[in-house]
C-alpha cells in the first residue's frame, strides 16, 4: 500500500477530501462527484486502499516533519463565501429546488466566513494553496508532480476536470451569484442579523427576484435607502 507522504490541510469545505484523493496515487477514479467525501460510509479512495485516509485534515496547523504540508487557505472574501456555501449546501441536500428554498435554507450561514478556519494567511514551511487554484488544472498537475516526482496520470486529470467543472457549474449558477451580491452588501454594511449597530431591515423581499430579472433588481435595491 502506498504510504502517503502528504497532508493536505483544509477549512472544511475547501475541497481538501478532493485534493487528496487526487493527489494519492492508488486512487484511480477518473469522475469526481460534487461532494467527494461519504457522511454515509467510507470515502471512494476506501475502495482502493481499504482505508478512509486521504491524507486530509481541517487542523490548520498540522506539522509533521516527514510529510509534506500543504495548506488549502481561503484568502478573499469570495474564495471564503464558496467555502461556507459548500459546507452547509453538500452537506444537506446539494439541491436547487428553487431560489426561495436556497436562499432561506443556507444563507443566515454565510455568517461563517468569519470563523477563524478561514482566516489563515500563508506559512512557511508548507505549500500554500489559495482555494481558488483548487479550479486550475495546470497547478493541479504542477502540483502533482512537485509531489510525486512523476507526471500527473490522464486519469488523474479527467478526475480534476471533472471536479473543476462541476464547481464551475454551481457557481455560475444565477442563485449564488444572487446570494452573494446581497450577502457582501448586508454584511459591509452591518445589516446582517446579530451586526453590530444592525437598525435596518430589507423593504423588498427574496420572492420578488427571479432568473430574469436579478441584476437589474439587485442593481435598483441594493442600496440603504432600501433597508428600513
Amino acid at each position: 500500500m502506498y504510504e502517503i507522504n502528504y497532508k493536505v490541510c483544509a477549512p472544511e469545505g475547501a475541497s481538501g477530501h478532493f485534493l487528496g484523493h487526487f493527489l494519492h496515487p492508488s486512487f484511480k477514479s477518473d469522475t469526481a462527484g460534487l461532494r467527494v467525501d461519504n457522511l454515509d460510509g467510507n470515502n471512494p479512495i476506501f475502495e482502493y486502499t481499504g482505508s478512509d485516509d486521504d491524507g486530509h485534515t481541517h487542523d490548520m496547523d498540522f506539522q509533521d516533519q516527514s510529510k509534506i504540508v500543504l495548506r488549502i487557505i481561503t484568502p478573499s472574501h469570495l474564495e471564503k463565501f464558496k467555502a461556507v456555501f459548500n459546507v452547509h449546501f453538500k452537506f444537506n441536500d446539494g439541491k436547487f429546488i428553487s431560489f426561495d428554498y436556497v436562499f432561506n435554507k443556507h444563507y443566515d450561514h454565510l455568517r461563517s466566513i468569519e470563523n477563524p478556519q478561514y482566516q489563515h494567511v500563508t506559512t512557511p514551511n508548507a505549500i500554500n494553496i489559495p482555494y481558488d487554484d483548487i479550479f486550475n488544472l495546470y497547478k493541479l498537475t504542477e502540483l502533482y508532480y512537485n509531489i510525486h516526482k512523476d507526471l500527473c496520470p490522464d486519469y488523474k486529470i479527467k478526475y480534476a476536470q471533472s471536479y473543476i467543472n462541476r464547481h464551475i457549474k454551481l457557481y455560475n449558477r444565477w442563485e449564488l451569484k444572487v446570494m452573494e451580491q446581497v450577502f457582501n452588501f448586508e454584511y459591509n454594511n452591518n445589516l446582517l442579523e446579530g451586526s453590530i449597530g444592525k437598525t435596518r431591515m430589507r423593504t423588498w423581499t427574496i420572492d420578488q427576484i427571479t432568473e430574469t430579472n436579478w441584476q437589474t433588481f439587485l442593481e435598483e435595491n441594493l442600496c440603504l435607502t432600501n433597508y428600513c
